[in-house]
């Protein structure tokens, strides 16, 4: 039997954050319509590896707008401890700064993929996928940092950078850490195996819907 938004929170609660249209509501003030999920209790309690992970709605628009990074900019949310940006204008006038979040169901990982750091890219792709998930790009990594925050008043992908999907075409990566000092930070780095940079994880559009 396919569970309610409630009741899949309720079985999320204590692994995994969830924020469907009453998290949108009590948070953004915005009314969206989520799509229906087919997942029964079974199938909920098998989602994800081992590491916490953001199970979200990801609606197209904001404040009547677009969803993109340049609306997030705008429309920050404001409260007791608003998430901060960093370094993300300067990425606007790259494609990845108006690139609009798909309408759907997420389910991203809070930190980098387990076992990935100090591998060049094609190596983490390789291991994301051997692991059944796929890279998240600015958007949704952003959008899952958001709203992680507005749910803990923490900043999601704190301990490492992560690589999202997109690049500069010169061989650096897009790459993104939440720092409790400024905030969600953004920044091409270029490819190789470093120890601080994993890779940014996402079971985009699951296959229950």
């Amino acid at each position: 039997m396919s569970l309610s938004h409630s009741q899949i929170a309720k079985e999320l609660n204590g692994r995994h954050l969830f924020f469907g249209p009453r998290e949108w509501k009590k948070y953004l003030g915005e009314k969206v319509e989520a799509g229906p999920l087919n997942l029964s209790r079974e199938k909920v309690r098998d989602l994800g590896i081992r590491q916490p992970h953001i199970f979200f709605w990801g609606s197209s628009r904001l404040a009547g707008h677009p969803l993109n990074l340049e609306q997030w900019l705008y429309e920050n949310p404001k409260g007791p401890e608003p998430p901060n940006f960093y370094t993300a204008a300067r990425f606007l006038k790259y494609p990845l700064g108006q690139t609009v979040l798909k309408e759907g169901w997420y389910f991203i990982l809070l930190e980098g993929m387990p076992g990935t750091a100090n591998r060049p890219y094609a190596e983490q792709m390789t291991y994301l996928y051997a692991e059944g998930y796929k890279n998240p790009n600015t958007i949704e990594m952003t959008t899952a940092v958001i709203l992680g925050h507005l749910l803990t008043g923490k900043y999601p992908i704190s301990q490492s950078w992560v690589r999202v999907r997109e690049s500069d075409g010169e061989g650096s990566i897009m790459s993104m850490r939440g720092y409790e000092s400024h905030g969600l930070s953004f920044k091409f780095w270029p490819d190789g195996s470093d120890p601080d940079y994993k890779i940014a994880a996402s079971l985009s559009y699951l296959p229950y819907l």
